[in-house]
């Protein structure tokens, strides 16, 4: 090597020591500016930071440092040994989670979030979130009980614990797994578990002094809120050998302050897939509106896909997402409420924005799976029903939703589901409506049997009409007659096309249809003045 590449040799040492300045400085910050600033706030202060990192030594050594300078190269490689030591001790602390595909969980009933918890600190491993798949898949039914049965064994023992083994954290947690065959039986053990013995402290949660208990705390008093449930199932899991974590963030629903940063906590367990999610608060039942706690075990919340679990769970930390791209906490605010059931009936919908904009109509396009219908109900902030407001056509696989408020204002669409077999609809789905004008004529009432035959109103669309004559036209698939409140007024059937004119009365007008082997089924009514 010749002279020159030797001078320049230390040249490159310096910018290879200042590049891992700016880039130490940056990885160490960032995760701690994230527990008290936004993702972006925290971001751009660490960049900043790291850029000083990298400037500033050269300026400082760019003056008068002559005499200087022996003591900052002393001070400038101790910087770098120190920095790289709580590099390397940051890293060490806890695994990065890591991104898999997670098998379609069982739904259940409304959750209901619950108390803030003492913040736990986490380091920052890449994270990914995973958006709305472009392409619709073919929708289906997820057998619940199928999904359930794997764990029919470790439940039966887990719900089997004698008192003896359940007065300290390490002898349950050496009874719970001693059976298990896998990390999974190992984590689904302890869920089932604390579902079944921890009940929710709504005395303390309501009363906003929370405390923070321990393992052997909640074990012995058998409530806690959900800082309590994250941290038993933290204790339990790393007593039994496994990789667990408490993941602090806000959970969205019945009891939620949107202004809140924290109000919840869950778990993680590194399975040997990556790291997956489960809330054992939830899974064990409802707060009502009782303010009581109902226990109900909910198995939706034991692994759920990352970004079914994101629907309603926003961890402090973007790096818990487990979903690509990361999502804000403004973003994840602004989504429609999505229950368990949605996922479970094999729901899809076009619209992931949790505000729809009426002027004066707004509608939702669904894909389902044969034989689940939908019905809407339009309502007021204030909970009280607008009659006729709502309009479902189905054709196939696909159900739209079409809402029309009287008038301008503000209001909230539910939306239900009927499985197969189910004759009372299940809430799935909830939206606000924000109209800038209203349509007061408003629609007919739909009936299921209408949805089951793939019906059409083309005329009269709107739910209430005026006394006297009107035109009848709509499509409905297998009927062999269709009538306008009595039998003797029977529109003129073309194929699946019913036409007819009718004189109406003030009151209720009801359209019923015969079909193949079946009494008169109710499809359609309207209000006539």
């Amino acid at each position: 090597m010749n002279s020159s590449g030797v001078r320049f040799l230390p040249w490159m040492g310096l910018v290879g020591i200042l590049a891992f300045n700016g880039w130490g400085t940056f990885s160490f910050l960032f995760p701690l500016a994230q527990g008290w600033l936004e993702a972006e706030h925290a971001r751009n202060l660490s960049i900043g930071l790291g850029i000083l990192g990298i400037i500033l030594p050269p300026l400082w050594l760019s003056r008068k440092m002559k005499r200087k300078r022996v003591w900052f190269r002393r001070y400038f490689v101790l910087f770098n040994l120190l920095l790289a030591a709580g590099l390397v001790y940051w890293a060490s602390g806890r695994p990065a989670p890591v991104v898999l595909p997670s098998p379609t969980p069982v739904a259940t009933s409304l959750p209901r979030p619950v108390a803030t918890p003492t913040p736990v600190v986490t380091a920052t491993p890449q994270r990914t979130e995973t958006p709305e798949p472009a392409e619709t898949p073919v929708p289906q039914f997820v057998d619940s009980g199928e999904v359930d049965r794997k764990y029919v064994s470790i439940d039966e023992h887990a719900l089997k614990a004698p008192p003896e083994v359940e007065k300290d954290v390490a002898s349950l947690a050496h009874y719970l797994v001693a059976p298990a065959r896998n990390d999974e039986e190992k984590i689904r053990a302890i869920y089932r578990w604390v579902a079944d013995r921890i009940s929710y402290d709504t005395e303390m949660f309501f009363s906003g002094k929370w405390e923070h208990h321990d393992g052997a705390q909640t074990l012995r008093s058998r409530t806690a809120i959900c800082d309590g449930y994250a941290t038993l199932v933290d204790e339990l899991g790393k007593a039994a050998g496994l990789k667990t974590e408490i993941v602090p963030g806000f959970a969205n629903g019945m009891v939620s302050d949107q202004d809140e940063k924290e109000n919840h906590a869950w778990n993680a367990v590194k399975l040997p897939g990556g790291w997956r999610l489960l809330d054992a608060t939830w899974g064990a039942g409802d707060v009502g509106d009782d303010h009581k706690f109902h226990k109900r075990f909910k198995p939706f919340y034991f692994l759920p896909p990352a970004e079914q679990m994101l629907v309603t769970h926003f961890p402090t930390e973007s790096n818990w997402q487990l979903t690509l791209p990361p999502i804000s906490r403004s973003e994840f605010l602004k989504r429609p409420k999505r229950m368990p059931e949605f996922f479970q009936l094999g729901l899809r919908v076009d619209k992931l924005q949790g505000q729809l904009e009426a002027n004066p109509r707004a509608d939702l396009d669904f894909h389902a799976p044969e034989g689940l219908y939908l019905s809407a109900r339009l309502e007021s902030l204030d909970g009280r029903e607008v009659q006729r407001s709502t309009l479902i056509d189905r054709d196939g696989e696909r159900i739209v939703v079409n809402a029309a408020p009287p008038r301008a204002g503000k209001y909230r669409l539910l939306i239900f589901a009927f499985g197969p077999g189910q004759d009372h609809g299940t809430e799935v789905l909830e939206y606000t409506v924000d109209a800038r004008s209203g349509q007061p004529e408003g629609y007919p009432d739909v009936y299921k049997p209408f949805q089951e035959h793939s019906g059409h109103v083309f005329s009269p669309s709107t739910g209430f009409l005026k006394a006297g004559k009107q035109h009848f036209e709509l499509e409905l698939a297998g009927a062999q007659k269709v009538f306008v409140n009595d039998w003797d007024n029977e529109l003129t059937r073309d194929g699946d096309r019913f036409v007819g004119d009718t004189d109406l009365p003030v009151g209720e007008t009801k359209v019923f249809a015969v079909f193949s082997g079946e009494t008169g089924k109710g499809i359609l009514t309207y209000e006539v003045r």
